[in-house]
């Protein structure tokens, strides 16, 4: 890959050679603007090296990512030893052509999606994009447009939260227009009545569908001893825009916050809450924080990023109640100590409610089943569930996994969408999710259920490291930090065959240099 300065240097194009054929594309990713020379390059794609966004290298087109746009295309030829590109006197950035398939105009097929999230918002614009001349019908418990999740809890807005949903919208009000996507916000979907093909919402009315995507998504999940509590005032999880519109005002120089739960989420809020000046406590019941992610030794090297980012972190101690006066937390008390509390946040994971189909084939852990399509079993062939809510076939090995990030649920909409209208698409995707905090970024790739051993690479201190997730002596997860051009081909090592394995990470004799030489071989020959 080579970026190339183009219309007198104002603009960049990326020229890339796969097995001796030239492409050229825009340089940028149009997510948020990550140069793909940072990133990856395989026998078809192009991926950014921030999100995993992934572009069809000959046409630019999205197929995988928290990306809906495509990245410019342009014609090149060979001659001699001279390449060159046909490009247009306008920004490169100017160049995208969004086709859509024709859609036929008379089709009086009414597809509804329940829930405004990733996998919603996805499977509509996909819908659209394949050609769909029906009617679109999609209904969201929150009242915004579906907006970009992550970036809530990696910043904290001074402005209003109103403004916030605008900004991180997936698509202005306007493409829902444009394109006929009817959004209906604030109105629950309370069930999905497979037998006469009909939903009702919070309100008792009904809707009649030809086919239906349920896609709710998950809720903070809250500590035992927290579930159905009257609600309290200092007393918060994060999921929403309206979550972080009534914690914010709270936080001062000096407001005592704690945060109960050391994952990514809670590692996040610490981290965001920080730049406010407030005097942050994390509480976790794990020896060092992320230690079920990442391992004791990761985990350790986390608990230094927090302590030196001023975060007060407290380990292997379980909450055992909250003192409540007045309709607030005043006090959070564990075994070995009692901390004085402005506001308390549980970051303590995510929960599934499935409920709406009677129909479905449902897990203990709440979610439902579906097959390799996206359709419900035991439900009829017009029920598909997508996101945080199903467990699917894992492409890799056909083992059931369910997933609950970003990237996942948007592909989730992708996949489901195309088999609504008939098609035969796979989730042929490795599940990838990446996080940042007190200005380190991570990057995690694969499926790491039952690992048995972890294996690192690089300097844990200097927080630039490679960690290997060991499950029946094969590599079936990774996770980077401080390494961006490992993070931007985990993904693709584990699903092409190119993961170090396990006996060779152990001698020494394969990393994650032999990772990447693996994938550009393949590229080349």
């Amino acid at each position: 890959m080579r970026e190339v300065p183009v219309h007198g240097g104002r603009d960049l194009v990326l020229v890339t050679n796969v097995k001796g054929k030239f492409y050229c594309t825009g340089a940028k990713c149009p997510h948020f603007a990550a140069s793909f020379l940072d990133g990856a390059c395989t026998e078809e794609h192009v991926i950014c090296p921030w999100h995993n966004a992934k572009f069809d290298i000959a046409t630019g087109e999205c197929v995988n990512g928290p990306c809906f746009d495509a990245i410019p295309s342009f014609k090149v030829e060979v001659d001699g030893d001279s390449l060159y590109a046909y490009l247009p006197p306008t920004p490169i950035a100017d160049c995208v052509d969004k086709p859509h398939k024709c859609q036929d105009a008379k089709d009086k097929r009414v597809f509804v999606i329940c829930g405004g999230g990733a996998a919603a918002h996805s499977a509509a614009e996909t819908l659209r994009q394949e050609g769909f001349g029906g009617r679109i019908l999609i209904y969201g418990d929150e009242k915004y447009l579906p907006y970009y999740r992550p970036h809530l809890t990696k910043r904290i807005e001074s402005k209003s939260y109103d403004k916030v949903a605008s900004e991180q919208a997936l698509r202005p009000l306007a493409w829902y227009r444009a394109n006929q996507v009817e959004y209906y916000g604030g109105k629950r979907v309370t069930s999905v009545n497979h037998e006469d093909n009909t939903i009702t919402l919070d309100d008792g009315s009904t809707v009649k569908y030809d086919k239906v995507l349920v896609a709710t998504g998950s809720v903070a999940a809250k500590l035992p001893m927290t579930r159905g509590m009257a609600p309290l005032s200092n007393h918060f999880t994060i999921r929403t825009v309206d979550d972080l519109r009534e914690l914010v005002p709270q936080i001062k120089k000096d407001t005592k916050v704690v945060i109960v739960g050391a994952n990514f989420i809670g590692c996040e809020m610490a981290s965001s809450l920080k730049s406010t000046g407030a005097n942050i406590t994390v509480i976790t019941d794990m020896a060092v924080p992320m230690s079920n992610i990442i391992g004791e030794r990761g985990g350790s090297a986390i608990m230094k990023l927090m302590q030196n980012g001023g975060v007060n972190v407290l380990t292997s101690q379980q909450v055992k109640s909250y003192t409540i006066k007045g309709g607030r937390v005043t006090n959070v008390v564990t075994a070995n100590a009692t901390l004085d509390a402005d506001v308390v946040i549980e970051g303590v994971g995510a929960r599934v409610e499935m409920g709406l189909l009677k129909c479905a084939e449902v897990n203990r852990d709440g979610t439902i089943n579906v097959d390799s399509s996206f359709r419900c079993k035991g439900c009829p062939d017009n029920v598909f569930a997508a996101g945080d809510i199903v467990t699917y076939p894992y492409h890799i090995d056909g083992s059931p996994i369910s997933v609950k990030h970003w990237n996942v649920a948007l592909q989730h909409g992708r996949v489901a969408a195309k088999n609504m209208l008939g098609g035969d698409a796979k989730m042929n995707m490795v599940p990838f999710f990446w996080s940042n905090f007190f200005r380190k970024g991570f990057r995690f790739a694969g499926v790491a259920n039952g690992v048995e051993d972890i294996i690192y690479e690089g300097d844990l201190e200097k927080y630039k490291f490679v960690a290997y997730y060991i499950k029946a002596s094969k590599v079936v997860a990774m996770l980077s930090m401080g390494m961006d051009n490992v993070g931007a081909n985990m993904a693709e090592a584990l699903d092409k065959g190119c993961a170090p394995s396990y006996a060779s990470l152990k001698l020494g004799a394969e990393n994650s240099e032999t990772m990447l030489q693996c994938l550009r071989k393949r590229m080349q020959s």
